[in-house]
């Protein structure tokens, strides 16, 4: 959840190189369970909105790995998962960079990061239409290496080439860096990580696939994001795992 996150690294620099919120496609969505205002009443339709609205995407902390059983894309075994995981890039905090620097980065970023933000629409507008059922396990991560791979890779040299994000890596004493991972899992499966976490109540998360249901499939694939905070002798992005 966005309050996890902020309690490890100043989030907002960091989200603004990322492909969504500014003259992106989507917009980043998550729920802080422990603001006040976040009470059944604004849950049920905020979490439908987002569900079923494709220009919002669902954002959680790493701890959905540990909660969660997961495959790399790539990995053959795909018998009785929760989620799809797809390591997108790394880049390391930038929490020491001033407005200007970092203005210079988003804006060197940007150009790798719109070819992607158009395939990662219309990878999502497919796997849609496909429901997360072990069946479809080998379709859908067929379709994230042939439809995401090939501009995840040219986007991770981009942002290693950045010259202040270049320059921090460089620094011995900056040992962590953030991945951000995409996840692939059904409708279904979000609302019940919700539940899990003790966001929502059980009959919020009913409410909530009752008013699903009438707008989607609820085994259909969704997407969702997630952030890890690693070190940086770990290697987990696509490029690195291919």
């Amino acid at each position: 959840m966005r309050d996890n996150i902020n309690e490890t690294y100043e989030f907002n620099k960091i989200e603004e190189c990322l492909p969504f919120n500014k003259e992106g496609i989507f917009i980043m969505k998550s729920f802080d369970y422990s603001q006040k205002d976040n009470k059944e009443h604004v849950l049920i339709p905020e979490i439908t909105k987002v569900l079923i609205n494709r220009h919002e995407i669902m954002a959680f902390h790493e701890s959905v790995e540990q909660m969660y059983s997961h495959v790399d894309y790539y990995e053959m075994e795909t018998d009785m998962i929760d989620f799809i995981k797809i390591p997108l890039w790394d880049m390391p905090f930038l929490d020491e960079l001033a407005y200007k620097q970092l203005k210079y980065t988003r804006n060197n970023l940007q150009p790798a990061m719109a070819p992607f933000k158009i395939k990662l629409q219309e990878f999502w507008d497919e796997i849609n239409t496909i429901q997360f059922i072990d069946e479809n396990m080998e379709q859908l991560k067929h379709l994230c290496q042939s439809k995401l791979h090939p501009f995840v890779q040219p986007l991770q040299q981009t942002i290693n080439e950045s010259l202040y994000i270049s320059q921090i890596r460089n620094k011995s004493e900056n040992n962590n860096k953030l991945t951000m991972c995409l996840g692939i899992t059904s409708a279904d499966k979000l609302i019940q990580y919700y539940e899990k976490v003790e966001t929502i109540l059980p009959y919020v998360a009913s409410e909530i696939k009752q008013q699903v249901s009438r707008y989607m499939d609820l085994k259909a694939a969704q997407m969702f994001v997630y952030f890890k905070v690693r070190n940086n002798e770990e290697n987990e992005c696509v490029s690195d795992t291919i």
